[in-house]
């Protein structure tokens, strides 16, 4: 690996001094950073978000001070993911699938009827299977969660049609 020069070495120190005025008492070692190492890993969302976010969201703590030239100079996307973006995926996907039960079900219960209800059910299951797809999961996890989503909304027609 190619050694640092020293004005990219003052630069990083400048960047981790302003970083320590707003956390005072920090060390570099209390940084917790979650990556992903191979980018091939990461699932649709995520990478998504790691190149289209801003960089003060996208970058860790960590990348910064390392990548300095990147981050100031190139602009450029990190190369793996924070821990922020991180958990905004995970808040993306929790919320979606909150949604994806409560929405069908609103839907379902207002005016009843069983052709409503089943064009719903149709729906919402195809929908929550391209979903399901995008996140990075084994095609049978996917088909096993598709499979439960189903069973839920169809219990749901049986019990409340008319």
């Amino acid at each position: 690996m190619e050694k640092k020069s020293r004005c990219d070495s003052e630069k990083e120190e400048r960047h981790w001094n302003a970083f320590k005025q707003f956390y005072p008492g920090i060390k570099h070692d209390d940084i917790v950073y979650r990556s992903f190492e191979d980018d091939s890993n990461t699932d649709v969302l995520r990478d998504g978000l790691r190149r289209r976010l801003h960089r003060a969201l996208s970058y860790s703590m960590q990348e910064k001070l390392e990548q300095v030239e990147e981050y100031y100079i190139h602009r450029s996307a990190p190369d793996r993911i924070s821990g922020f973006v991180h958990g905004l995926a995970r808040f993306i996907i929790a919320f979606i699938s909150g949604a994806s039960l409560i929405v069908p079900m609103v839907v379902m219960s207002l005016h009843k009827s069983l052709t409503k209800s089943l064009i719903t059910t149709s729906v919402a299951v195809l929908l929550f299977a391209v979903f399901a797809s995008l996140i990075q999961a084994q095609n049978s996890e996917i088909i096993t969660a598709t499979a439960a989503y189903a069973a839920v909304l169809v219990v749901f027609v049986g019990v409340s049609s008319p």
